[in-house]
């Protein structure tokens, strides 16, 4: 009898080993990657590359910032390569060098970002005009 209380002791403790919970808090949700990788497939579909098959291209990532930069520089690259011209990883190899920008891209961490109507109205609405009646006193003469 003894022997079969050790016996399942011991089991417990192994399955216990077993069912351990673990969480995690990535910086978006799969909804918002899902939408913001779809948004920079689209995107990167719709440029125009009118090159000739073989032409070496530099994707210059210098002044494209955002969040989920990497994701959307690789759609660009992609595209480049759909078109038939070739990568180059040095300026001075290219024929042609591609500026990449992003203009809304988001740039803030999920956690950061706007979450209510209220703070995106805040955010976009524009800046009040000065009130009249707190200007300073001009010399109207």
């Amino acid at each position: 009898m003894p022997r079969r209380i050790a016996i399942v002791a011991l089991l417990a403790c192994l399955v216990r080993g077993c069912s351990t919970w673990r969480v995690t808090a990535p910086q978006r949700t799969g909804i918002e990657q899902l939408l913001i990788s779809k948004a920079a497939d689209q995107a990167a579909q719709q440029l125009t590359i009118d090159l000739k098959p073989g032409t070496k291209v530099f994707v210059n990532a210098d002044t494209f910032e955002g969040y989920d930069q990497k994701y959307a520089l690789g759609a660009i690259r992609t595209r480049v390569l759909q078109s038939g011209a070739s990568l180059v990883n040095d300026k001075g190899q290219a024929d042609v060098i591609m500026d990449a920008r992003a203009g809304a891209l988001p740039s803030l961490p999920a956690g950061d970002a706007p979450r209510s109507r209220t703070d995106r109205a805040r955010l976009a609405a524009p800046p009040k005009p000065p009130n009249p009646a707190k200007a300073p006193a001009g010399d109207d003469a």
